[in-house]
């Protein structure tokens, strides 16, 4: 939903490519799918707003941000590229979620 909710939009917000939701079905509550995780090892949600841990805490945004992108980089190494780019996005938005610029966890110069 997040990935829907965030795609770009156009003037009327109305989305720049085709979205389409086909055959979705329904979760029951012992799907397990509910309780699935990663296979990569990344037990931190996509998007920020969704994680249990209080992101807005410096400290706790920038552990969640590097083991991701140490899941990304071994992603990596082992030539999946797009999924490391997932990873290496993730942990952007974790970067960025800081109310106020003065409070930003990255900054370009930086990245290790």
């Amino acid at each position: 939903m997040r990935q829907i909710e965030n795609h770009p939009t156009s003037s009327g917000d109305v989305p720049t490519s085709r979205i389409e939701i086909a055959d979705c079905g329904e979760l029951l509550p012992d799907d397990p799918f509910l309780t699935a995780t990663d296979p990569e090892g990344d037990a931190y949600e996509d998007y920020p707003d969704d994680a249990d841990q209080d992101v807005q805490k410096p400290e706790i945004a920038l552990e969640i941000a590097k083991a991701i992108r140490e899941i990304g980089n071994k992603l990596f190494k082992e030539g999946k590229i797009q999924s490391a780019l997932e990873k290496y996005q993730s942990r952007f938005a974790y970067c960025y979620t800081q109310k106020s610029p003065e409070h930003f966890l990255l900054r370009i110069d930086s990245v290790p």
